[in-house]
């Protein structure tokens, strides 16, 4: 998975049959974060599973070495970028009935600890929309349910969606099958 943090309709993911596809294509990308002359900060997470890149938009010759090493300064004046790997158990089975990896945009990790079928997903979400944002505050509820139909369009079409409702910010990426589909190893 790839995104600006709490970018949310910038986040991307790519899928690979082995971990090495997967360690090679980060290892690709901090060459390029390293080689960004915006690159204030690399950041690995305690357990390895994901890199912040944090870059300054403005000329980092700028920067103080108080200022790199300010973690509230940089988070505040930064933009920010996170790669984490997110190993998926059998999801490559013999099927062509799609399965869906669901993603917390706000908490940059799976949402579930497994992956819904396109009808599952879109009931899971609808159940989710009508308990907690049925009567949307500032929209009403017409607003959430048309959120929730271009959600279900987007899932009929086997495409990426996104639902944002207030405090609940998912992408849904499908999870590809390879005996029907080619997947970078």
């Amino acid at each position: 998975m790839q995104g600006l943090q709490e970018g949310y309709s910038n986040t991307e993911c790519e899928f690979f049959i082995t971990r090495n596809g997967a360690d090679k294509r980060v290892a690709e990308m901090l060459t390029d974060f390293r080689d960004d002359k915006n690159c204030v900060r690399i950041v690995h997470d305690d357990d390895g599973g994901a890199v912040f890149y944090l870059y300054y938009d403005g000329d980092p010759l700028d920067l103080t070495d108080d200022d790199k090493n300010n973690e509230d300064f940089l988070l505040e004046e930064c933009e920010s970028q996170f790669v984490k790997v997110v190993e998926i158990d059998g999801a490559y089975k013999v099927s062509e009935q799609p399965e869906w990896l669901v993603w917390s945009q706000l908490d940059n990790e799976p949402i579930w600890d497994y992956y819904p079928s396109s009808l599952g997903l879109v009931a899971r979400m609808a159940e989710e929309v009508a308990e907690n944002h049925g009567d949307h505050k500032s929209h009403g509820s017409g607003w959430a349910l048309t959120q929730l139909a271009e959600f279900s369009r987007d899932v009929y079409y086997n495409s990426t969606s996104m639902l944002d409702i207030d405090d609940m910010s998912v992408h849904v990426f499908k999870i590809p099958n390879h005996k029907f589909q080619t997947i970078e190893a």
